[in-house]
């Protein structure tokens, strides 16, 4: 399933949109790009198998070369966030996202890919089976080193609570917050009798 709301659709936003703004904390599958210098050691995903690089500035060398790779064992496309991750990520944020509660284009795409992150860091840790989940965390302590915060009781309405389990779900909520919260006016006036 694709996202269908009309904004998106017209904005285009896909897999490498969500790459290039989250450059760090998600460990991306490595796939083969022809136009990138690799080095020794670099892994990558080319035709269903990982490579290693065995030289220093590599470039436009297919990993099946084996003047240049060699066949990369232990490693699994499960250790990886792959393209099928976000775009399933991509439709769960599609089925909350309202592009009306954003000015523009750049504002929409920027708070879809904020509660795509969320969905995806909330599908990572699901972890298949095992998906038990201890809700808002408010504390926790390693060993001699503890650390608190405390969690604004307006992300604890059901409303929220649910985005506030991640740092780009309190982010999207951060920038939706005002606009949805609806406004209220006193209007003072008199009678004439």
């Amino acid at each position: 399933m694709a996202c269908a709301n009309p904004d998106i659709v017209r904005i285009g936003i896909d897999a490498e949109d969500f790459k290039d703004l989250f450059k760090r904390g998600f460990n991306y599958l490595p796939v083969y790009s022809a136009a990138t210098t690799y080095n020794t050691s670099d892994i990558v995903f080319y035709s269903d198998k990982f490579y290693s690089c065995k030289n220093d500035n590599t470039i436009g060398q297919l990993p099946t070369d084996t003047a240049f790779w060699s066949i990369a064992t232990g490693i699994s496309q499960e250790d990886y966030i792959l393209d099928e991750d976000i775009d399933n990520a991509f439709n769960e944020a599609c089925m909350k996202f309202k592009p009306s509660n954003f000015d523009n284009d750049s504002d929409i795409k920027l708070g879809y890919l904020y509660l795509t992150a969320h969905f995806l860091v909330e599908d990572l840790r699901a972890g298949g089976t095992d998906s038990s989940d201890g809700g808002l965390v408010t504390s926790r302590s390693v060993g001699n080193v503890s650390e608190s915060m405390t969690v604004p009781e307006w992300m604890q309405k059901p409303q929220y609570s649910f985005y506030a389990t991640t740092y780009y779900g309190r982010k999207y909520i951060n920038m939706i917050y005002n606009r949805t919260r609806g406004a209220a006016y006193t209007v003072w006036s008199g009678t004439n009798a």
